[in-house]
């Protein structure tokens, strides 16, 4: 499942919350989440909270797709 974010302004702790329980379900159910086009105060608030490294980050849709494709 690819979350395109690119079109976030802001997130907060329940945003964060959310994208962490979305890829927490998708890997139980077996799947594979790619969040992609990230604005900077979301990629900074990842960084900050130390859980980037939960999450495959791809820079557009595109390579989040293609990324998908060989998993």
């Amino acid at each position: 499942m690819v979350f395109n974010l690119g079109d976030v302004k802001y997130i907060d702790s329940a945003g964060l919350g959310m994208l962490l329980n979305a890829v927490s379900k998708i890997k139980n159910a077996g799947g594979i989440l790619a969040i992609c086009t990230l604005p900077e105060q979301v990629r900074k608030l990842l960084k900050t909270t130390k859980v980037e490294s939960v999450f495959n980050i791809m820079a557009d849709e595109a390579s989040a797709i293609e990324f998908l494709k060989t998993k």
